[in-house]
């Protein structure tokens, strides 16, 4: 009878996956926004994340966004760059490059989240939040990114183009899933008309024994049939990815269909259940 149970509870999610996958297809077919590659790490140590851009069918020569995260548990910490050349350190403005086309006037060093332009022929503009704050008041950074040719003319970014990427050092010692929250994204095509950004996935920092259970929300050790549930509705995009982390079992910022099956094998092996 239990065995029956169990199996008939199966099915039905098995209906639920099939229901989340076909409104993730339709969604994800006309959207355009940033996703969050999630990242783990050990306490003490680091984790570097990454955000992608889908395009949809839009064309999008630029973007900008906000992304919040936790200042003590998952801090991101500051470097010194010129503000164009970014590539080079500085500790004053004498020590930067000089602007085109002036024999004295010197690029601003200015100080910066440490995260890395990640494509070719881009550049990337970051910076704190709130503006002009300082150690743990960091509680956010900014980032602008844009795509340029040759002749600095804006160019479309590649759909699936992974923008830039962050390294927040030292993490925390309190086990936990930290979020990286996006917030105020935009973008502009090649003729500077606005696009809206509105398929936008959080992330999250992992650190050291919350790597927990496929699928297993609460982090208690094993995955339930309403945990399944909610990670099928994050697949579907009626629920984000911080509402279960967990759920993202591969950790690549999304929910899909092999995450859910590594739930379910998960709900029928009780509390051997099968690790993220």
């Amino acid at each position: 009878m239990i065995m029956g149970k169990k199996t008939g509870g199966i099915k039905t999610l098995g209906s639920l996956i099939v229901a989340g996958m076909l409104c993730y297809a339709s969604a994800s077919a006309f959207a355009q926004g940033l996703t969050v590659n999630s990242a783990t790490g050990s306490p003490g140590g680091s984790a570097t994340f990454s955000v992608k851009l889908s395009t949809g069918t839009a064309s999008i020569a630029g973007t900008q966004n906000d992304l919040a995260f936790d200042d003590i548990n998952t801090p991101i910490p500051s470097m010194k760059t010129c503000i164009v050349t970014q590539t080079q350190t500085c500790n004053m403005d004498s020590d930067c490059p000089l602007v085109t086309g002036s024999s004295t006037v010197h690029e601003f060093c200015t100080v910066r989240p440490d995260c890395t332009v990640n494509a070719a022929g881009k550049q990337a503009f970051f910076s704190f939040l709130p503006p002009d704050c300082t150690g743990t008041a960091c509680t956010g950074l900014r980032a602008i990114v844009v795509s340029l040719d040759t002749t600095q003319k804006p160019t479309a970014i590649a759909d699936g183009t992974t923008l830039y990427s962050c390294t927040s050092t030292p993490l925390g010692s309190t086990a936990n899933a930290y979020p990286l929250t996006i917030s105020n994204a935009s973008a502009g095509d090649p003729d500077g008309n606005v696009v809206a950004l509105a398929n936008n996935t959080n992330g999250t920092i992992t650190i050291g024994s919350a790597l927990h259970c496929a699928c297993d929300c609460d982090m208690n050790g094993r995955t339930s049939g309403s945990e399944i549930t909610k990670a099928v509705l994050i697949l579907g995009g009626a629920r984000q990815l911080t509402d279960c982390p967990p759920a993202d079992s591969n950790h690549d910022g999304r929910v899909s269909g092999s995450d859910i099956t590594r739930g379910v094998l998960s709900l029928g092996a009780g509390t051997a259940c099968v690790p993220q």
